[in-house]
């Protein structure tokens, strides 16, 4: 690092990061090149293959790379957090009801944050995995653990991942809106298999 200040260049990757073995692999023409050739294939080798093999971490990024050290150490004095917006996440989970053979994951409710929002509010509900479920789903399904179930979601599962999915979901409580043959209908109201799961948002009405 200091070397790299005194010089104004980026001398610890010029000379002795790995990964310039698969990002910027230089033509050897020199010998100069050549021996930077030798040192990143032999860094690449022992830094990145054999190392993290042994000891089950990231050793160039854990002990040698600077930027490793700037990133862990700025990440403790940070006022900003990356999240993924809920609207794509779906909500952390909030309970696991098990069904027998499969479970279903009931996520917390993500609300409209604003009036002119244009999606509606949402609960999404997880049902994996896809190689337990029986042909046909129909569960009733309580979202806040209080005894009584909110909604029954009924749809067919096809042993065909590419087939496209339609869910009816009944509402038993005031606060889920009704789902009669929805596939993807928007990013609030949508069945989809993703992976070895059956994701289902159903939308709920305002609080």
């Amino acid at each position: 690092m200091l070397l790299s200040a005194a010089m104004f260049e980026p001398t610890h990757c010029a000379l002795l990061c790995p990964f310039k073995a698969v990002t910027e692999f230089a033509e050897v023409n020199s010998l100069e090149t050549a021996v930077q050739t030798g040192i990143f294939l032999t860094l690449f080798v022992g830094l990145v293959v054999v190392l993290p093999v042994l000891t089950k971490k990231r050793t160039q990024r854990a002990f040698f790379c600077p930027f490793g050290a700037f990133q862990s150490l700025f990440n403790k004095v940070n006022v900003f957090d990356i999240r993924i917006d809920r609207s794509y996440s779906g909500g952390d989970p909030l309970r696991t009801i098990d069904q027998g053979g499969y479970r279903v994951v009931v996520h917390q409710p993500v609300w409209r944050r604003w009036p002119l929002e244009r999606r509606d509010s949402f609960v999404q509900l997880t049902w994996r995995p896809v190689s337990a479920l029986p042909a046909r789903i129909s569960d009733e399904i309580d979202l806040d653990g209080d005894g009584q179930p909110d909604l029954r979601a009924a749809f067919d599962v096809p042993r065909d991942p590419e087939a496209g999915l339609r869910v009816d979901v009944t509402p038993l409580t005031p606060r889920v809106q009704p789902m009669t043959g929805v596939g993807k209908q928007s990013l609030s109201c949508l069945i989809a298999r993703v992976n070895d799961s059956i994701v289902l948002r159903v939308p709920l009405r305002s609080r």
